[in-house]
């Protein structure tokens, strides 16, 4: 074979394996058009973009039967022989299914604009490639590559139009929509009774005891709802059934029955004391499983809860007011500063005296020096004159009044009273705006002559008030305890 035809034809070899590479690697913009058709029906149609959206109807065009919850109603209870007894009521929601098709296309990057430019160029090369027949080589070389760039370009581009346009139906989850009537609460259903505890993320949370369809709430439950909101006692439920849970309550009857108050008032467990009265926390412990309920120890107004439901814990059994004695005194003996609190909110609930803890002596404590005894004086004998008789003291000499600071509790309120050593007097109650002032003449008595805001709980509304000096304290109009602060 002559030298010149092999040179060609090793020529032609090259060119053709060029472009077999080029057609196997072809369809570089089909692909990523085919890989993102197959991520968007699969719910990730980021690559796309769409052209036109589906309208979704307004009614369901099916129910997931699987995706449900439960509503629930509490009726309203109602007290039998058994106790307080609720019905529940539930009733089966399914998940909404709405259905639409959305339109996407592939978009148009620079790939397609090579693909365009190669199909230009194949073309022109096989036109170039006619003009150069007469000389093998050239005529072969420009012939498989425009060939070459041809196929791959036309290749791509018409992949590109096949996958470039996507259908996806698109599955809309909508709101839960009754798919069943309302029955009673089915016999796995649960029915808890929960309380506050010390931290929101916690709760202390009691299952009701279940009689067919009625669950029987006790009655420290109601108690509870009228302790810690007296104006708006709520009970407190939680409803479980096949994984849905939904707290629900239901509004106690008002007044409140002593029974209900009592019953709360025999699971006090503890109370927590702070620096500030505002903290003060009141612990219940309703069962062994579940954290203590809590409650705070004053109301928004300042009442505390002993103070509050005074008329009703004074006629509790014996039991629970002897208990509430015991919790008050493990108060006591670790704080003996909360001794005149307690002392003002237990008089006339508890029969027990309270622990009273011994106060230090003070300046105003010590007695006046025993004089030394001296020679015994032989008395005089009477003269047989007239002796002179000195004249009787018309008016008695007022005493001083007691001066000091005083810590006084009335009604829940707590009230700082100091009366300076001239005889003035300022009275101002804690955590509340009130204030009172004015002057003790003496020991018996002190004259208002200004008062304002919740001072006039201590001054009852008179503009004086009698005062009776203990060892320790002050008595105000014979009702109102102030202790002397060491």
């Amino acid at each position: 074979m002559p030298l010149k035809k092999q040179n060609v034809m090793s020529r032609f070899q090259k060119v053709m394996s060029l472009a077999i590479i080029m057609l196997l690697t072809s369809g570089c913009l089909m692909n990523k058009a085919k890989q993102a058709r197959l991520a968007c029906e699969n719910g990730d149609c980021q690559a796309l973009n769409l052209k036109q959206a589906g309208q979704m109807s307004a009614n369901p065009d099916n129910l997931d039967q699987k995706d449900t919850q439960h509503l629930f109603e509490v009726l309203q209870p109602t007290e039998e022989k058994e106790g307080i007894v609720v019905k529940v009521k539930s009733r089966k929601q399914c998940r909404a299914l709405r259905y639409t098709t959305d339109f996407y296309t592939f978009p148009k990057g620079p790939l397609f604009w090579t693909d365009i430019g190669l199909v230009g160029g194949g073309v022109a090369t096989l036109g170039a490639s006619l003009a150069m027949m007469d000389n093998t080589a050239v005529f072969a070389t420009l012939l498989t590559a425009g060939a070459g760039m041809a196929i791959y370009g036309a290749t791509d581009l018409i992949g590109h139009k096949i996958f470039s346009r996507s259908e996806l139906t698109r599955v809309e989850r909508g709101e839960f929509i009754d798919c069943e009537s309302w029955i009673q609460l089915p016999m796995e259903g649960e029915v808890l009774s929960y309380f506050p505890s010390l931290t929101e993320d916690t709760r202390s949370a009691i299952p009701l005891k279940k009689e067919k369809d009625r669950f029987l709430v006790p009655e420290y439950a109601i108690g509870f709802a009228h302790l810690k909101s007296p104006h708006l006692p709520a009970v407190d439920l939680t409803v479980n059934l096949e994984q849905s849970t939904h707290d629900k309550f239901f509004m106690a009857e008002r007044p409140a029955k002593r029974a209900w108050l009592c019953e709360a008032m025999r699971h006090l467990s503890a109370i927590q004391i702070d620096e500030d009265p505002r903290k003060w926390k009141l612990h219940f412990s309703f069962h062994e499983d579940a954290p203590p309920a809590v409650i705070d120890w004053l109301y928004s107004d300042g009442r505390t809860v002993f103070g509050t439901h005074h008329k009703y814990l004074k006629r509790c059994p014996k039991d629970t007011r002897d208990h509430l004695a015991t919790i008050a005194n493990e108060v006591i003996q670790e704080n003996p500063q909360t001794y005149g609190i307690f002392q003002a909110n237990l008089s006339g609930v508890i029969r027990t005296a309270l622990y009273k803890p011994s106060p230090k002596p003070t300046v105003t404590d010590k007695q006046r020096p025993v004089a030394k005894a001296g020679p015994a004086k032989t008395p005089r004998k009477k003269g047989k004159g007239k002796a002179k008789q000195k004249p009787k003291a018309t008016d008695t000499p007022e005493r001083k009044p007691p001066y000091g600071r005083y810590r006084c509790i009335h009604n829940g309120q707590i009230a700082k009273f100091q009366i300076r050593r001239d005889g003035s007097f300022v009275l101002s109650v804690e955590l509340e705006n009130g204030m009172a002032y004015g002057e003790c003449p003496n020991d018996r008595s002190c004259i208002i002559k200004g008062v304002k805001g919740s001072a006039l709980n201590f001054t009852q509304y008179f503009n004086q008030f009698k005062i009776r000096r203990g060892q320790y304290s002050l008595t105000l109009n014979n009702k109102i305890r102030c202790d002397l602060r060491k």
